[in-house]
């Protein structure tokens, strides 16, 4: 049976060398495997990479000394640090922004931002404004501008002009943005008026809407009477022209007719006149035929107990031809001349058989 203190042999003896107890080797190794994991974690913090989209501030003990693009980068383990920003587009929305318009009406609005951070500037947005920009200057300056905006319009242009308010409140928010954030959007998404109200604008916008089909209907009705009008000036124009020209036919035809009226006093002018020659040549017959009847007057008073009934049936048709109308003087004045001729040679005959005829009536 051995003993228990009896040294064993073998092991680190035989090999000529000391022996290490157990324990001891264990504890060696520790430190060992501490060093190891230490130059591993010292190695992996030194290494630091950016993604796409983003850009990183370095800070060496707090201070910000460069701006890292995406890619792979070293640094100073337990001296440096990366802060990263995104400069993709990103949205803020701002679900109860109140105001009050400009006839003190309030609102609930519901606002949302399109924002981004420019790379370029980085260190500076981080620099003036931290990590929490949001907070720290995109609200207040949301907030600020927006009141100031809205309350430059009455309740009825907000709701008339909401896209006016909206690119007006744009403006002025990129305007009052510092550099290194860039706005690209500010919409009003929703404005909610107390229910009074709202139900105030949709009367007076019906009544609006009513004056506005009032005046409609009213234009309408002038252009209509208009249209009236210069149907009755066409047909007024219409009927002086017919009227003028059936005046000018009516002139034309009474000038004809004066004219043909002034021939036919021409033409009874000239008859006049041949009338009047006619009257004369009659008057002058008449005095011719007058003469004759004298002085067969004389000469039948001469002869008066000399003349028998063959005598004056003789005269009577000289008589006739004396008194009628005579067509001509040469006419009457041939046949005056042969009776009278006719007379003288009945005459002188009744003339020589007188002294027989008494001579007889003597003896009886």
């Amino acid at each position: 049976m051995s003993n228990i203190f009896t040294p064993r042999t073998g092991g680190n003896a035989g090999k000529g060398g000391p022996s290490l107890p157990g324990g001891l080797g264990n504890l060696v190794k520790v430190p060992v495997i501490l060093l190891v994991l230490a130059g591993l974690v010292t190695v992996y913090s030194g290494i630091t990479t950016i993604d796409q989209g983003n850009v990183g501030v370095k800070l060496r003990f707090g201070q910000a000394i460069d701006t890292l693009q995406p890619g792979f980068h070293i640094i100073i383990p337990f001296m440096d640090r990366v802060v990263t920003f995104s400069t993709r587009t990103k949205k803020q929305s701002y679900n109860q922004v109140n105001a009050y318009s400009r006839d003190i009406q309030a609102a609930d609005n519901l606002v949302s931002v399109n924002y981004r951070v420019d790379g370029a500037k980085a260190i500076q947005v981080y620099s003036r404004y931290g990590e929490n920009f949001v907070d720290s200057i995109i609200s207040p300056v949301i907030f600020k501008r927006f009141k100031e905006i809205f309350g430059k319009y009455d309740a009825r242009e907000i709701v008339n002009a909401r896209d006016k308010l909206g690119n007006e409140v744009e403006t002025n928010i990129r305007q009052n943005m510092p550099d290194g954030i860039i706005i690209e959007g500010v919409q009003i998404e929703n404005i909610e008026f107390s229910d009074a109200y709202e139900q105030a604008i949709e009367a007076t916008a019906q009544a609006e809407a009513s004056v506005r089909k009032a005046m409609q209907e009213l234009e309408q009705k002038k252009v209509d009477a208009e249209k009236v009008v210069v149907q009755a000036n066409a047909d007024a124009q219409a009927r002086i022209a017919a009227a003028k020209a059936e005046a000018d036919a009516i002139k034309l035809k009474g000038d004809a007719e004066a004219s043909a009226v002034v021939v036919l006093q021409a033409d009874d002018g000239r008859e006049d006149q041949q009338a009047d020659q006619v009257h004369h040549l009659d008057e002058r017959v008449q005095r011719g035929a007058g003469g004759v009847l004298e002085r067969v007057a004389d000469g039948v008073a001469d002869d008066g107990s000399l003349v028998r009934l063959g005598t004056l049936a003789a005269v009577v048709p000289v008589l006739d031809v004396l008194l009628r109308v005579v067509p001509g003087a040469t006419g009457v004045a041939q046949v005056v001349g042969h009776q009278l001729a006719d007379q003288d040679d009945g005459s002188e005959e009744r003339r020589e058989r007188l002294p027989v005829d008494a001579e007889t009536d003597d003896d009886r």
